[in-house]
């Protein structure tokens, strides 16, 4: 069959016409580096009559031409494409979807006797459709005389107009068009997703930023807002609303802070615009590719996935402390979806303080991570997106399920249960095994559950005077003029809270083991808290020996971190006490004896 070209197609797509899937031929490929190790592909192309080398695949068409999908020769329908002037005036043709309409081996060679384009020469003009007249793309506030002239369409697709320019409109470019080579576009997206304020300080300064996760209908994007930028649009900026957004400065992303599917991220700057936009209708909610809980077993530990389920239970919050003695906030709950699958997900920070799992509701999380730890269980993270009975499709027919068969299922767990009193442990283990196993050797801490009984703590340093600010628990320096400073939050305070240190070695028939205990796992063992000891401390030193006898030889049951630390080049290992409670002896005794089972069946 004979393979007719679309000829006249460059000289359209170089004036922004509207092409419905034109078909070109490639004539040559060209890998080139992206920069930060991304690479892309610039393709020669022709249409019967013309070539044209300023041909760019996006990076999510790399595959096509890494896998020799795309090689010269081959003809390919262009589904849908973008044009972009660059700085210096040059068009280039931004491949965003294709098709191969006929492979490489198919064709005997090259189609026609093409001839390089040259812009305003064209023997082509009378068999093609006329270009419309392309408007320049004005900046935002249109202060001066200068204007952007960057046509950019998605072909097939009647072009977006955005508001904001005196005397004319600035064309809307879809965000997988974006990259570092444009220096002026409009995208209209929604804001899926919109960070609280962050600060730092370190020797080079102060500062704030915040990020937010945009989406249209091609794709999505993050943003993120440094220090004057944080100033002008944090409270300008809602969660869920549609904005029409120019002018910022696109580079590779860093995906250790991003787990959207793009190869760029965006900065805003001074010239940035945002401005709301009324219309809004059909711009997507969220971009999910939700995978089964089922199919989290096959997946890679420390994978970015998005899930939905059905939340079957919820846990009380709980705080624990960092290893840079930060307290945070913590929850888990059990997800469950079709699969009849059930796996723990770890929730962090504000929205494990927020969350209210009653009436069981259908939970969608963008952005997780997968972890190994219980067998297979998910985090939240700093960037993850969490949705509570979101209105998508999904949700409803998750909800239809489970309200119909689902709510009688029991579900097989994919994470180790807690059980009541069991305290989330996980990876049992006697303090023998600890020692053998050598736990804690390795790049990234262990974590282990054991049943020990406390045999002598110190007393000694283990009260300190910290910073009274609620997310600061530094220690501070008594001024001795009534005024207590911390180094961290930089300021003096009238008063401080009492922490707690606690350093205990603890036993279980096999062995022994010091452990550091924070302060909720700390006021557990000595049954009171902090503030109370220090009172004692003070006015009473009998009484405060009297709390430590007591605490010694009682059993608890454990959860605890371990990891090789080096400290005046000696290595030991640490282990800190993450969770202790009261041994809930009937759960205890059900685990003893399905562990005697299994033994016995060997």
């Amino acid at each position: 069959m004979t393979v007719r070209l679309s000829e006249g197609a460059i000289e359209s797509l170089t004036k922004g016409a509207d092409v419905s899937n034109p078909v070109l031929q490639v004539l040559n490929i060209r890998k080139i580096d992206g920069g930060n190790g991304l690479s892309r592909f610039r393709l020669m192309m022709s249409d019967g009559l013309h070539t044209m080398s300023s041909f760019m695949l996006s990076t999510q068409l790399n595959p096509m031409a890494e896998q020799n999908q795309l090689a010269p020769n081959c003809v390919c329908s262009l589904k849908k494409s973008v044009t972009n002037v660059l700085k210096d005036g040059r068009r280039v043709v931004v491949i965003l979807d294709m098709e191969v309409v006929k492979s490489a081996d198919q064709m005997p060679g090259k189609i026609g006797d093409p001839t390089p384009f040259v812009e305003g020469q064209s023997k082509a003009s009378q068999s093609t459709t006329p270009a419309p007249t392309v408007r320049p793309l004005q900046t935002q506030n249109g202060s001066d005389g200068s204007m952007n002239r960057t046509p950019a369409l998605i072909f097939g697709k009647k072009p977006m107009a955005a508001p904001g320019t005196p005397g004319g409109t600035s064309k809307v470019v879809p965000i997988a068009s974006l990259n570092p080579y444009q220096s002026k576009w409009t995208i209209r997206a929604r804001v899926t997703n919109k960070s609280g304020i962050r600060t730092w300080s370190n020797s080079r300064g102060d500062g704030k930023l915040f990020s937010m996760e945009l989406v249209d209908e091609s794709g999505e994007i993050r943003a993120t807002g440094f220090n004057q930028e944080v100033e002008k649009f944090y409270t300008l900026i809602e969660q869920g609303k549609v904005y029409y957004i120019s002018k910022g400065t696109l580079k590779i992303a860093n995906k250790q802070f991003s787990s959207l599917k793009n190869d760029y991220e965006m900065t805003l700057n001074g010239e940035t615009s945002i401005i709301p936009c009324e219309d809004s209708h059909d711009v997507p909610m969220l971009q999910c590719d939700f995978i089964s809980i089922a199919d989290l077993e096959s997946r890679e530990k420390d994978t970015i996935v998005d899930v939905i389920g059905v939340c079957k239970t919820v846990e009380d919050m709980t705080r624990i402390m960092t290893k840079n003695s930060r307290e945070v906030s913590k929850r888990n709950i059990q997800l469950m979806d079709m699969s009849g699958r059930v796996i723990q997900v770890t929730m962090w920070g504000n929205e494990a303080e927020t969350f209210d799992g009653t009436g069981q509701p259908i939970l969608a999380i963008k952005g997780a991570r997968l972890s190994d730890f219980g067998g297979r269980s998910l985090s939240t993270l700093y960037s993850s997106t969490v949705m509570v009975n979101p209105d998508i499709p999904e949700a409803y027919k998750l909800r239809g399920w489970y309200d119909k068969e689902g709510h009688a299922m029991d579900g097989q767990s994919m994470t180790e249960m807690r059980g009541p009193g069991g305290g989330g442990n996980t990876n049992w283990k006697t303090l023998a095994e600890v020692k053998n196993e050598h736990l804690g050797h390795g790049d990234k801490a262990d974590y282990f559950s054991c049943v020990a009984t406390i045999v002598y703590i110190r007393k000694e340093n283990c009260l300190y005077q910290a910073c009274p600010s609620k997310d600061c628990n530094k220690k501070v320096v008594d001024q001795q003029n009534g005024m207590y400073r911390c180094e961290k939050c930089d300021k003096e305070f009238p008063d401080f809270k009492y922490r707690l240190m606690l350093s205990a070695n603890v036993a279980d028939f096999g062995d022994n083991q010091w452990v550091t205990c924070f302060q909720d796992s700390a006021e557990t063992i000595l049954g009171q808290n902090a503030a109370y000891l220090g009172q004692l401390k003070d006015s009473n030193e009998a009484a405060f020996d009297e709390v430590f006898q007591h605490a010694n030889f009682n059993t608890f049951l454990f959860r605890n971190r371990a990891k090789l630390e080096t400290y005046n080049d000696e290595s030991r290992i640490k282990v800190t006490v993450v969770e202790a409670k009261p041994v809930d002896h009937r759960e205890y005794s059900k685990r003893l004896i399905i562990n005697i089972r299994k033994i016995a069946a060997q």
